[in-house]
């Protein structure tokens, strides 16, 4: 038997795949523009400062990108993902009180 017809039978509400994914776009829209500046920034050092300083600089940038985007799609995440366990949590409720 399927997951999905698991769920059907147990009466558990599931959305589809893409209302999930548009929920998480913005968070995904967060990384990759972090990673983007990361790369200009890279760039730009590469031409611009010194090898040796390029070279433990560029830990210090991948270290703040990463905290910058966790911070951020943390806080943009939250939301859609507080969302759908609010729509999940009734719906299994309903499930448990039918059984």
């Amino acid at each position: 038997m399927y997951p999905a017809d698991v769920a059907r039978q147990a009466g558990v509400a599931r959305r589809p795949l893409e209302a999930v994914t548009a929920d998480l776009d913005s968070e995904h829209g967060v990384w990759g523009a972090a990673l983007l500046g990361e790369c200009v920034v890279r760039t730009v050092g590469a031409y611009t400062v010194p090898v040796e300083t390029t070279v433990w600089l560029g830990t210090v940038i991948t270290v703040a990108t990463m905290v910058f985007a966790f911070m951020v799609s943390g806080r943009v995440g939250a939301v859609p993902m507080a969302r759908m366990i609010a729509q999940a949590v009734p719906a299994e409720r309903t499930a448990d009180a039918a059984r």
